[in-house]
């Protein structure tokens, strides 16, 4: 008996003995390993437990060997495991379950635990589990996730339709506001195939070829940004901004497409373009007419001046030409009566043979006539230049009537016929009228002659300034050279008379030749020119007598004005 007792007692120290010997061969093994391991016993307490599962639950090995999870953790959580570890000790079926966990600090972790029954060759049981804790992972989830929640709902806030299109091409993300943008099936948008995406696309737009071709460029050069207009079947108009998605490091992940719908936006700019047009033109008109208006009161004022001062002229130079031939008759009436006396008294007393030597009867007699004929020929040199004062101002003909527009070009010559003499620093200025056989036309007279007066005026002021860079002198200047002023008429067509007034001048340059026609635009000197006579011109030419007023010109050879006016005005054509 004693003996059986002592062989027993020997096999269990033996036992004992090659169970810690296993024990601590098993604890080298797993104190490598970086996963919390740990094994109970059949009666759930821990008897192997290597350094991380220690480390992680935050208790000494000595702490835990031989502790249940009811010795640490909270009732509610001990049940858990209890249950769990039960369910693989008594049925031998592994368990794998996501379970949450709370150390001795009071943190919970999120843990992954794996368990497995284990049978020695003594056919004892004992649960071996692993564990993962997976806790900074689930938080980076669920991180990603509300990140992922905010980076959606600002996507769904704003204005743009956005795509973004990952580094393979395939759909990442996109905001409903994109969908509603391009009306794209959803079905199509969910593929994640930007291919089918972009055939779409392409049969939306105005210009598929460009936009296509922007878009392979734009994947070909991931470090490029692009924006710019595109225009849609529909006649909506898109802004398109693109960018590249990229980490911190700079790495490219994908595009990212903004299309906003500015389709109203562009209306919007069009009608305030419009809008400015129309305010520039409206104050143009103004301008217009605040200058026309100026000028009319101005060439009114001149006219009546005009007016007044040949009327003036005209009654004290009928008296006098009126009463010169009548003085002339009596003085030959007198010369007669004197012949008279001397063939019936040729013997004269001495008193007056004196008085015949002092005056010189003889030459006053021959001279006397002379000197009526003179006076004559002035008074009619007064009478045509009053004739030409009131043909200018044309105060009696203020509405449109037919007239002979040769009067009204001479009258204006006429009147300055002063600027075109000889003077110290340059020559005459020849005219050449090459004047058409026109019939009378149909015209504000007053006004077409304004025209006139200031286009002769430019052509003279045009060759003074010529005379002053070179261009003419008094000396050895040949007839040829001469500065000149062409006036030309002709009837061009049926209702069509055409006025050309040039002259040989140093020309007009080009950037002047192209503002000529503005109001208050001029290259004359302050105190010379307003800038208004050819904007006045052009307005009366093409606005009142719906002609046409141009200007050509050469560098060298001089400037030509070409006035083009109906014979009779479409007015009167329709009314007939």
């Amino acid at each position: 008996m004693n003996d059986c007792k002592s062989l027993n007692d020997s096999s269990d120290k033996e036992y004992t003995q090659q169970q810690n010997f296993s024990l601590a061969f098993m604890l080298r093994m797993i104190n490598g390993i970086s996963d919390p391991i740990f094994v109970k016993n059949y009666q759930h307490q821990w008897i192997l437990l290597n350094d991380a599962f220690c480390n992680f639950i935050g208790h000494s090995r000595e702490e835990l060997i031989g502790k249940s999870d009811y010795d640490l953790f909270p009732q509610a959580e001990a049940d858990v495991f209890w249950e769990k570890d039960q369910l693989v000790l008594t049925t031998g079926i592994n368990d794998e379950n996501e379970e949450f966990f709370t150390d001795s600090y009071g943190l919970t972790h999120f843990i992954l635990t794996k368990k497995c029954l284990f049978e020695d060759e003594l056919g004892n049981h004992f649960l071996v589990g692993t564990i993962r804790d997976f806790t900074q992972q689930k938080q980076v989830e669920a991180a990603l996730r509300r990140s992922n929640a905010v980076l959606q709902a600002q996507q769904e806030a704003s204005i743009d339709g956005i795509l973004i299109i990952d580094e393979n091409r395939q759909i990442a993300s996109y905001n409903q506001h994109f969908s509603h943008l391009w009306q794209i099936p959803a079905a199509i948008i969910q593929s994640g195939s930007d291919w089918q995406l972009l055939e779409c696309v392409l049969d939306l737009l105005e210009n598929p070829a460009e936009f296509l071709a922007q878009v392979e460029y734009l994947y070909q050069h991931p470090e490029k940004n692009s924006r710019d207009e595109i225009v849609l079947k529909d006649g909506r108009t898109l802004d398109r901004y693109s960018g590249a998605v990229r980490s911190p490091a700079g790495d490219c992940y994908g595009r990212i497409w903004y299309f906003r719908d500015i389709t109203e936006r562009k209306q919007a700019e069009a009608d305030l373009r419009q809008q400015a047009q129309e305010l520039e033109t409206a104050l143009y008109k103004l301008q217009n007419t605040q200058t026309q208006l100026i000028q009319s009161e101005k060439m009114s004022s001149l006219g009546q001046l005009v007016a007044g001062v040949a009327h003036e002229i005209n009654n004290p130079l009928s008296f006098i030409y009126g009463n010169l031939n009548p003085a002339d008759e009596y003085t030959q009436n007198l010369f007669s009566l004197l012949d008279i006396y001397q063939r019936h008294y040729p013997q004269s007393v001495k008193a007056i043979d004196e008085f015949v030597d002092l005056i010189e009867l003889d030459f006053l007699r021959s001279d006397l006539p002379k000197l009526f004929q003179s006076m004559i020929m002035g008074t009619e040199r007064i009478r045509e230049i009053v004739l030409s004062l009131r043909t200018f101002s044309r105060l009696d003909e203020a509405v449109m009537k037919a007239v002979d527009i040769h009067q009204g070009i001479d009258s204006t010559m006429m009147i300055i016929q002063s600027r075109l003499q000889a003077t110290d620093q340059r020559p005459k200025i020849e005219l050449i009228k090459e004047y058409g056989n026109l019939p009378l036309i149909e015209c504000y007279a007053g006004q077409l002659n304004q025209v006139f007066m200031n286009i002769l005026v430019n052509a003279i002021d045009a060759l003074e300034d010529s005379l002053v860079r070179g261009r003419w002198t008094t000396k050895k200047q040949l007839k040829t050279d001469n500065p000149r002023i062409y006036i030309r008429t002709r009837l061009l067509a049926p209702n069509q008379v055409t006025i050309c007034i040039a002259d040989n001048g140093l020309g007009i340059p080009e950037d002047v030749l192209k503002q000529i026609f503005n109001p208050f635009f001029t290259t004359k000197p302050v105190g010379r020119g307003t800038g208004m006579g050819l904007a006045i011109s052009h307005q009366i030419i093409t606005e009142r007598h719906g002609g046409s007023l141009e200007c050509i010109s050469q560098s060298g050879v001089g400037a030509e004005f070409i006035i083009c006016i109906p014979l009779i005005q479409q007015r009167q054509i329709s009314n007939s």
